[in-house]
């Protein structure tokens, strides 16, 4: 899966922004455990037993965010950034629009008239913030569609003296959210 290109927004080559899916997340535990194994061999065990109960617990939240979209009719999501472009794929859900087409600058008045338009056009089911960008072209979508905006936490930042759990706690803060806007017949 390569979240590289939504509606118009495009990273060069690939979506930097694996680490925000859980299930992503697990993968590169593993092979960061593999490269620490290669070089030390004498602790390969422990990288890998490490690996394999940290890569489980990121997995359970995974399997969780495609509870979400597993479970819903209307699955449609409009992005402030495509930093959460991989979890929305691990929720199961579609990724209508992306707000923010550059990290550095918001979009013009033009731009949100145009995402007006497609989100009245495609009717998603949320508009997502994230807590590194201004809410204010998300609440702006919102007033202007009616469709709710929420913020969700890709983990780009974060406390310097974070809990190893930290991680976790953030993608279920995540998953509960989510829950609650995307019906679960």
């Amino acid at each position: 899966m390569r979240p590289a290109s939504h509606a118009g927004h495009k990273h060069e080559a690939v979506n930097p922004h694996l680490f925000a899916g859980p299930r992503q997340a697990a993968a590169m535990v593993c092979n960061i455990a593999s490269g620490l194994a290669r070089v030390d061999p004498e602790g390969a065990a422990a990288y890998h037993a490490a690996a394999e109960t940290y890569s489980a617990r990121l997995l359970a939240v995974g399997r969780r965010l495609a509870s979400v979209g597993a479970g819903a009719r209307r699955k449609g999501i409009v992005l402030q950034h495509d930093a959460l472009a991989y979890l929305a794929h691990d929720a199961g859900l579609d990724v209508v629009d992306v707000i923010q087409e550059s990290e550095d600058i918001q979009p013009s008045a033009a731009r949100l008239m145009e995402l007006v338009r497609r989100v009245r056009a495609e009717q998603p089911v949320l508009i997502v913030s994230e807590p590194q960008y201004s809410d204010k072209p998300a609440l702006a979508l919102a007033r202007e569609t009616g469709v709710p905006t929420a913020r969700l936490d890709p983990v780009t930042s974060g406390p310097a003296d974070a809990p190893l759990s930290y991680y976790e706690s953030v993608m279920s803060a995540n998953c509960q959210i989510l829950e609650r806007y995307f019906d679960q017949h």
